[in-house]
């Protein structure tokens, strides 16, 4: 990828899961939950630069990569997201996650491996 090259060093990994997404569905419908992940998206595109790459990755996970991002700088960036998701939560919806932060270094690392480190909640 073009992303993983020396010169994007380092490069932070987040990996997100909006929580009680299934939850939403269940119990107020698709569409609720649509609005839900709308809210999110909308937090994730404030809060990150337009250098920075925010994909859904599944159903209630999102990834955003960093380039040229050490992860001191990455925490700081997740902080804004957490404190954007506490100011909505007076909401009809109220927008929680779990995160999970990894980040490569070197360019002998493996790009899956800080993947998965950052899917199970690795700082």
């Amino acid at each position: 990828a073009r992303l993983d090259t020396k010169r994007q060093l380092p490069i932070s990994i987040v990996m997100g899961d909006l929580n009680a997404l299934k939850l939403i569905n269940d119990a107020f419908g698709y569409r609720q939950g649509d609005r839900l992940l709308i809210k999110m998206a909308k937090i994730l595109k404030k809060c990150f630069r337009e250098e920075d790459i925010i994909a859904r990755w599944g159903g209630d996970e999102f990834v955003i990569l960093l380039p040229k991002t050490t992860e001191e700088d990455a925490i700081k960036l997740v902080e804004r997201i957490r404190e954007d998701c506490q100011k909505t939560t007076d909401q009809k919806i109220p927008v929680s996650i779990s995160i999970g932060i990894s980040t490569k270094t070197r360019k002998s690392q493996n790009i899956q491996d800080i993947t998965k480190k950052s899917s199970k909640g690795g700082t």
